[in-house]
């Protein structure tokens, strides 16, 4: 039989990679006997499985955690983790410690569900530096919370008298209006003998890479052999974009004795300037003066994969209003605020690529890029490589999107599973996706192979292995793209 792939790269990797989902961070700091590393692991209930242990549930996972030097392990720890009992999936996490002389170290963290057999991933970083000397004044990495508060009980999240929430993914939505860092410097007391200053930066970054100061803060310090430094800061006024969190140690002379830095991303479109209250502003002299209505509906229907949340809304009620003034200045607002000096360029450069999805992935019922394909296209751009198959006897058509780099949520290796039950021309709808805040159905297999008798359930009647006979290979390639 003869099978139709759609294939832009297509390459089985050695690893196989399934749904599983977590967040590592780690942070490097200095004792008095050895530098350590904090290791904090942030696990995504949705992507592991929960028994039922009376009226609640828990999930248990296997971490093995390897820190390389070339060929050589230079620590290596096994253990399992299970999550809190809760009444349903939740997300867990957990924070290990390990002594390790300076140096440079591949850290490598192989998380495998214990309750779904080949439920697994792998996450690896390169150049974890340690790097700590007893001849000057110096810092400890910084890390990111979302929360800290005195405690005198002891545990792992527990350190200098506060327990601390780690920021798992270094993303602040709009609802979250103040980020939390903590730092330590260390040997002040031997190398300045009298206070110092903190100075903290928070750098907008732009689009040429450039950083603009946004936010500055100074504190005085006394000079300590360890100072243990930790400040929220309000960022409810800062814009949608990635920031730099800038550290600066500076003597009595303000002279830079070291300093540290941690990149973060901030989304509030809430802050974006609204044109029409501006009353020195006039629309006739933009480039959407003289759209037609179908061109503003276009634009805006075309830009909505982009926005998030409420402002979805406030994007469907001014289409749905047909205010032709408020439609051209909420296109033009969107563009002026992705490119100031010129968001007609921004503009054009956008819908070339909106116009060519609408092609691509018409599906008679809307825009191309309304379809569930097109809006994935349009938020989070091409795929690395993805494969359509149209002829499974058992199967509707469908189509697997595979992603190395996802940086909208700090992923690697997401995929997106698009059917087509309906057979009509184009109608492919999401099935499921390993993307977090995406569509996640853990029966999808169940969903695709409906009809297949005699296939794998778990106790929770969800589809854990279909048959490859008769050429059944979701699975297969789904995991093994």
């Amino acid at each position: 039989m003869k099978r139709s792939h759609l294939l832009f790269l297509f390459v089985f990797t050695l690893n196989t990679v399934f749904s599983l989902d977590a967040s590592i961070t780690y942070t490097t700091f200095k004792a008095s006997k050895s530098p350590y590393v904090e290791v904090h692991l942030y696990l995504v209930g949705s992507t592991i499985t929960f028994d039922k242990i009376d009226s609640l549930s828990q999930a248990e996972v296997e971490v093995t955690l390897i820190f390389k030097q070339g060929e050589d392990i230079i620590k290596f720890d096994k253990y399992a983790l299970k999550s809190p009992l809760s009444p349903e999936a939740t997300d867990f996490v957990d924070l290990k410690r390990y002594s390790l002389p300076n140096g440079v170290y591949e850290l490598e963290v192989i998380i495998k569900d214990l309750k779904k057999e080949n439920n697994k991933n792998t996450y690896s970083t390169k150049n974890v530096v340690v790097e700590y000397s007893s001849e000057k004044v110096e810092m400890s990495d910084i890390q990111l919370l979302t929360s800290c508060t005195q405690t005198e009980l002891e545990s792992n999240f527990t350190k200098n008298g506060l327990k601390m929430e780690m920021a798992p993914f270094s993303f602040y939505n709009k609802q979250l209006g103040e980020l939390i860092f903590y730092t330590e410097v260390y040997g002040a007391d031997q190398f300045l003998k009298e206070d110092y200053m903190i100075s903290y930066y928070i750098d907008k970054v732009t689009s040429l890479k450039q950083e603009k100061s946004f936010l500055i803060g100074h504190k005085r310090r006394s000079a300590k052999p360890i100072d243990v430094f930790i400040m929220p800061v309000d960022i409810s006024k800062l814009g949608s974009g990635n920031y730099d969190l800038r550290i600066e140690v500076r003597d009595k002379t303000k002279k830079l004795i070291c300093k540290k830095s941690i990149v973060f991303q901030r989304s509030n479109p809430y802050l974006e300037q609204d044109y029409a209250k501006d009353e020195s502003f006039d629309i006739t002299k933009t480039f959407v003066n003289d759209f037609t209505e179908e061109q503003l509906r276009y634009g805006l229907k075309a830009i909505a994969p982009k926005l998030v949340g409420g402002d979805v809304e406030v994007l469907n009620i001014v289409i749905e209003q047909n205010d032709i003034p408020s439609m051209k200045n909420q296109l033009f607002s969107y563009w002026a605020n992705k490119n100031s000096i010129n968001p007609k360029s921004a503009y054009d450069e956008y819908m070339e690529v909106a116009k060519a999805v609408d092609y691509t992935f018409n599906w008679g019922l809307g825009y191309g890029f309304e379809s569930d394909r097109g809006y994935t296209f349009m938020k989070y751009g091409k795929p690395t490589s993805s494969i359509t198959i149209v002829d499974e006897a058992d199967a509707p058509p469908y189509e697997i999107w595979y992603y190395d780099q996802f940086p909208q949520t700090n992923q690697n290796n997401v995929r997106f599973l698009f059917y087509n039950p309906s057979l009509a021309g184009g109608h492919y709808r999401l099935l499921h996706s390993t993307a977090r805040g995406e569509l996640f159905n853990e029966d999808w297999l169940g969903v695709l192979y409906k009809d297949v008798p005699n296939s794998d359930k778990s106790t929770n009647g969800v589809t854990t292995s279909v048959s490859t006979q008769f050429s059944r290979n979701a699975e297969t390639y789904f995991n093994d793209f």
